[in-house]
């Protein structure tokens, strides 16, 4: 009786092995939503880092003097000058970035991997998958723009003088009037905007 008993388990062994697997799949969406909830966390780790860099690279500019001699003097100046709080200054843009750029490059990058896919099912040539990524990072971006230059202009905000701050309360007070006040093709006219 114990031999029967070990030949069936054995044999449920076997068969369990041999059997086609079923994997579920994840939806697309829920693994663009991790992928922008994922970008957006960090976001929330590294924005104080993300308003140093742009403080320092505005620093000097035009000839004028460097505000800043190391990134440590760059955050003593900000918390000493605007508060604790300003290094946090921009967080609604770079969010909003995220959530944009990010879940956008996931899905056109997928779509785009779906369309090229042979009919067997065999997912393109390596050479064709860079130009997929390309391509996504590049329509992600030109789409998520606006989203980067409220974002350069509310973390430079407190390097200016007072009478020259925007004061934008947060990343869609920043587009509405950035469309408002100087139409809406400026929100992608990033380079002479700062």
């Amino acid at each position: 009786m114990a031999r029967q008993s070990t030949v069936a388990v054995t044999s449920e062994i076997t068969s369990k092995e041999s059997a086609p697997s079923h994997r579920s799949t994840m939806p697309k969406a829920v693994n663009f939503l991790f992928g922008g909830l994922s970008g957006m966390g960090a976001t929330s780790l590294t924005q104080p880092l993300d308003l140093v860099k742009n403080r320092m690279q505005m620093s000097g500019l035009a000839g004028a003097a460097r505000e800043h001699k190391s990134s440590v003097h760059a955050i003593i100046n900000i918390v000493r000058g605007e508060g604790l709080l300003a290094m946090y200054t921009g967080l609604s843009a770079g969010l909003l970035r995220q959530a944009t750029y990010t879940t956008m490059r996931l899905g056109i990058f997928s779509s785009l991997m779906d369309m090229c896919a042979s009919s067997d099912g065999e997912p393109p040539k390596f050479v064709v998958k860079a130009a997929l990524a390309t391509l996504s990072g590049a329509i992600a971006s030109f789409i998520a723009t606006p989203t980067e230059l409220s974002l350069i202009r509310m973390t430079s905000d407190g390097r200016l003088p007072l009478e020259q701050r925007r004061n934008y309360t947060n990343v869609f007070n920043a587009l509405y009037r950035i469309g408002k006040e100087e139409g809406v093709l400026a929100l992608w006219r990033v380079s002479d905007n700062m």
